[in-house]
């Protein structure tokens, strides 16, 4: 996730943030959604927006870091 690296955050971290946040999610997931073999929930989301500090139609537009 090139959000998460430009923002200096360890994958270690941010799974912490988003457990911290009532999401489950293990490094092994995040490792998956990251490399694209796991899609990720629509209800992860809001939640992945809300950690890395940005909006869910962030997210899902094309836009760079």
């Amino acid at each position: 996730m090139r959000l998460r690296k430009a923002k200096g955050i360890k994958q270690k971290e941010l799974v912490a943030m988003l457990q911290s946040r009532g999401m489950d999610i293990c490094e092994t997931s995040m490792s998956r959604l990251e490399g694209q073999t796991r899609q990720v929930q629509d209800y992860e989301l809001p939640v992945i927006a809300d950690a890395l500090g940005v909006s869910v139609e962030w997210l899902l537009s094309d836009e760079e870091t």
